[in-house]
C-alpha cells in the first residue's frame, strides 16, 4: 500500500473519524492479506512434508556390479523418520533407518558381504506421482548405482551364495585398487 493512497483516502474526509477510519481499514486489510499469504505458504510447505511413504515398495536398481535387480522394501514413516526392512537377492535382508524431508528421502542399512560389513545408502526424490528415484552407494563408493521405486508388494528375496560371493569379490577388488 503506497503512502500516497493512504494520504488520498485520509484527505478525502469521508466523514469517518476525519478519514482515519478508512486509513485503519486499509491497513487492516493489508495485514489480513499478508496473513493469508503466509498461511497458504505454510499449508503448501506442510503438505510437501507430509508425504506418507509407509508401505511396501518395489525397487528397480541398476549397478555395474550386478546389473538390474528388484529389491523389496517395506517402510514405516513417523513424521520425518523412516524405519523398515530391505530384502534383495543380492544384499540379503536388513533393517533400515532414514529420513524424509520435503520430497527428499534417504535411508541406510548395513550389509555383510563375504565377512565384511558395508554401509548401503539410498538417496532419492519423490516425484508428483509418488514414485521415488535416486542413487545408491555401497561401501563409500565401492559400488554405486541408480534406482526407481514404486509402491507394490514387498516380499522376501533370496540371494544365492555365488551372487553374494561375486559381490563380495567386486567390493574387495575395488577396495584393494583404492589403496
Amino acid at each position: 500500500m503506497t503512502p500516497n493512497l493512504i494520504r488520498q483516502v485520509d484527505s478525502s474526509n469521508l466523514g469517518l473519524n476525519g478519514g482515519y477510519g478508512m486509513k485503519y481499514t486499509i491497513r487492516v486489510s493489508g495485514i489480513l492479506a499478508t496473513a493469508i499469504v503466509i498461511a497458504l505458504a505454510g499449508a503448501v510447505e506442510a503438505s510437501a512434508q507430509t508425504v506418507n511413504l509407509s508401505g511396501a515398495w518395489t525397487f528397480t536398481v541398476t549397478t555395474e556390479a550386478s546389473g538390474v535387480t528388484n529389491p523389496a522394501v517395506t517402510l514405516e514413516q513417523d513424521g520425518m523418520t523412516l524405519t523398515g526392512h530391505y530384502s534383495s537377492a543380492q544384499l540379503g535382508e536388513a533393517d533400515l533407518s532414514g529420513t524424509v524431508s520435503g520430497m527428499e528421502i534417504t535411508f541406510t542399512f548395513d550389509v555383510d558381504l563375504g565377512g565384511m560389513i558395508f554401509d548401503v545408502t539410498y538417496s532419492g526424490t519423490i516425484d508428483e506421482d509418488g514414485e521415488i528415484s535416486g542413487t545408491l552407494d555401497i561401501g563409500g563408493g565401492l559400488v554405486t548405482g541408480t534406482f526407481t521405486a514404486v509402491r507394490g508388494e514387498a516380499g522376501p528375496a533370496r540371494m544365492s551364495r555365488p551372487t553374494r560371493q561375486r559381490l563380495a569379490g567386486v567390493a574387495r577388488g575395488r577396495r584393494s585398487r583404492q589403496r
